[in-house]
């Protein structure tokens, strides 16, 4: 796979009463690209479904949904294949499953699994993640970007463009646990079924960002959740499991924020399984430009997760990272996701653009004590994010 050379970005800040540490351009802007200068010579053909699948039945329309959407049925055929099924765990707002194929192609030196999940929103958009599906045309022209995904171990190769003047994106990568001639693909901008019977015709792109959520929310099916077997049992694991719904602060902790004189933006959801791992609160002294009033709390998490809600950073190192934009309540959350430069585990950084104190949400990195610790999942990452809220420190 072709690589990007490695290098820097400083993006935000390394929380310090020290002087400002001064970054150029800290946040990056991917260039999207527009029909006129990205159009490619590209072969495109009708993808003619096997005759070994299954058709979905379209599920109600939400709002936005935070799973794969399968039914038991589904992942029961899913199941049959013996790889690994990669889905999505983040789904933009509307969308759900139209068409599931999923078999083994035959060959005379063997065979191999495939399968292909569509999901379609509004605007006729879609998306489909697949296992050894050919991307039916030629991308040897086609820009390239790359990315870091918590579930391969390897950069995700991104290609984009416009092939019969509709944009295309497809990431191709693989997973630890698969096989090592197996390539997975999640692609917008393909194929989906028309009102025509046997005919496929080109949908439209999700956007740059949320193609990005997606990707980096990819995750191995776990056969544990909603099969026709256990389903009963999995609710009842999911009641007896809540998430934390509060910031974890004492009311002794809330009353220092309050002296701040600045706003606190916390989360109000938190993982289930999250503690309190440190708090750190300090009031501007002096009216040097040095000496600022900010704040500093770090959770810990199961399996080596931490997360951390400040303000007051200047600047922090990422290795190859990938940004996106995230709205929430508290405005644009601009997310750079890459590996951190000390640890050299997967860190995902937040920086609240609305606000000038230099507010953020991180997970991964290091922890509290200064070792390297775990990123959440990007789904619960979401969730944190969209949970943000400027706490009520009054008592």
């Amino acid at each position: 796979m072709i690589k990007l050379p490695e290098l820097a970005s400083c993006i935000f800040a390394s929380l310090s009463l020290s002087t400002l540490v001064s970054c150029s351009n800290p946040i990056a802007t991917k260039t999207t690209t527009s029909s006129s200068d990205a159009s490619v010579a590209a072969t495109a053909k009708s993808e003619a479904s096997p005759t070994n699948s299954v058709t979905a039945t379209p599920v109600a329309q939400v709002a936005q949904a935070t799973g794969d959407l399968l039914d038991a049925a589904q992942k029961d055929k899913l199941r049959e294949l013996s790889v690994p099924i990669i889905v999505p765990t983040y789904l933009p707002a509307g969308f759900r499953v139209i068409k599931l194929e999923a078999g083994r192609e035959e060959l005379r030196s063997g065979s191999y699994a495939y399968y292909s999940i569509l999901y379609k929103g509004e605007d006729d958009a879609c998306f489909d993640i697949s296992l050894n599906t050919d991307p039916a045309m030629l991308t040897s022209r086609m820009p390239r970007r790359f990315m870091q995904i918590p579930i391969s171990n390897k950069d995700v190769t991104i290609i984009y463009g416009n092939v019969e003047d509709k944009p295309i994106t497809m990431g191709r990568f693989s997973v630890p646990s698969g096989s090592p001639t197996s390539a997975y693909m999640l692609r917008t901008g393909g194929w989906m079924p028309s009102s025509q019977e046997g005919r496929n015709i080109r949908c439209n792109s999700i956007s740059d960002a949320e193609y990005d959520k997606v990707l980096q929310a990819l995750k191995v099916l776990d056969f544990g959740e909603n099969t026709s077997t256990n389903n009963a049992i999995n609710q009842s694991a999911i009641a007896s499991n809540p998430s934390n719904s509060d910031n974890l602060l004492s009311a002794e902790q809330k009353n220092q924020l309050s002296q701040l004189g600045i706003d606190v933006i916390l989360p109000t959801y938190l993982p289930a399984g999250t503690k309190l791992g440190s708090f750190k609160a300090y009031k501007k002294q002096t009216s040097q430009a040095a000496d600022y009033s900010f704040y500093n709390i770090q959770y810990i998490g199961t399996d080596n997760t931490c997360l951390e809600a400040g303000s007051g950073y200047q600047s922090m190192w990422q290795k190859n990272p990938s940004k996106m934009q995230i709205d929430t309540k508290v405005g644009v959350v601009e997310v750079s996701s890459g590996t951190h430069s000390r640890s050299g585990t997967l860190q995902h950084w937040g920086w609240i653009r609305k606000n000038a104190e230099g507010q953020s949400l991180i997970t991964g990195g290091l922890s509290t004590n200064g070792k390297p610790c775990n990123p959440i999942n990007f789904e619960e990452y979401n969730k944190v994010l969209q949970s943000l809220d400027v706490v009520n420190t009054k008592q």
